[in-house]
């Protein structure tokens, strides 16, 4: 078998540099959709702020009611939220834990944030009085 000269080996070399490069390039999208759909990405994801807005209106009464933003539009938490209450009563209301709560009286608002947190605000819970209810306007961006 005859010896290679040191042209031959640096032929070789680029072939395998061009073939890796193609390679690499024929797959990266390939690549792409495997890696969003890890439980990393998906995370990483819903922490991105998007600037898009958020406005529902919640009629809270006696019984404890909330609104899921993960498993309900827009599927991803807020950064912020701005609860103003139209009355007629005073409502509690509580950011991703039921009993951690915040009494907002009627024509109050009640801003809170969670900019740079490592929780979001996934779930806002509600609950009046006894023979209470409560018109709340939720405000925020995701």
């Amino acid at each position: 078998m005859a010896d290679k000269d040191i042209t031959d080996t640096m032929m070789d070399a680029m072939f395998y540099a061009v073939a890796f490069a193609a390679a690499v390039v024929g797959l990266a999208p390939v690549f792409q959709r495997i890696l969003a759909a890890t439980p990393a990405a998906q995370y990483f994801q819903a922490q991105t702020y998007e600037g898009r807005p958020y406005a529902k209106v919640h009629n809270a009464s006696e019984t404890l009611s909330w609104r899921d933003l993960i498993h309900e539009w827009p599927y991803t938490p807020l950064m912020n939220v701005f609860l103003i209450n139209d009355g007629p009563d005073a409502v509690e209301v509580a950011i991703n834990y039921p009993n951690e709560r915040y009494i907002i009286q009627p024509n109050e608002t009640r801003t809170i944030t969670r900019t740079g947190a490592e929780e979001r605000i996934a779930v806002i819970f509600f609950i009046c009085g006894r023979g209470e209810t409560a018109t709340v306007r939720v405000e925020g961006e995701y």
